[in-house]
């Protein structure tokens, strides 16, 4: 059987339920703020982004063009939000890198980069329920 991807609940030690449902409320505050992201695109033949790995194509962005920065946030789905990274241009304009390019709501993190990458980093937050449940993303089966 080929493996497959699926979630699991986050352990409540790295992350209190707690202060994941008052992280979960914050973002529930703020979602009216959220706004659909125009795509980045480059002529540069080395630029190929991978779908699904927002993190990895923000990275290489950023390497690519250095004047750009990482931008961590949210992007919101109807009872969930799911860790998603985006660049920001000089001029402070957010854009998308990642395919499938569907205009998505994304909301900005509001914590420092040290911060995000502790809540969502290797075996953290890959998706927040509206319930406060956090989960990640693993690989299921062999």
């Amino acid at each position: 059987m080929a493996p497959s991807l699926g979630y699991v609940v986050i352990n409540p030690e790295k992350h209190p339920p707690e202060f994941l449902r008052c992280y979960v409320a914050d973002l529930l505050r703020r979602i009216s703020t959220a706004e659909a992201l125009p795509m980045a695109s480059s002529p540069d033949p080395r630029w190929a982004p991978k779908a699904g790995h927002c993190h990895y194509n923000v990275a290489a962005w950023c390497e690519l063009f250095p004047e750009y920065r990482p931008a961590r946030g949210w992007l919101c789905f109807p009872g969930l939000f799911l860790a998603h990274s985006v660049v920001m241009a000089p001029n402070g304009r957010l854009f998308d890198v990642t395919p499938p390019f569907a205009p998505l709501p994304f909301l900005s993190a509001l914590e420092s980069e040290d911060e995000y990458a502790a809540l969502v980093g290797e075996g953290g937050v890959s998706r927040l329920l509206r319930d406060g449940t956090a989960e990640r993303l693993v690989v299921l089966g062999e």
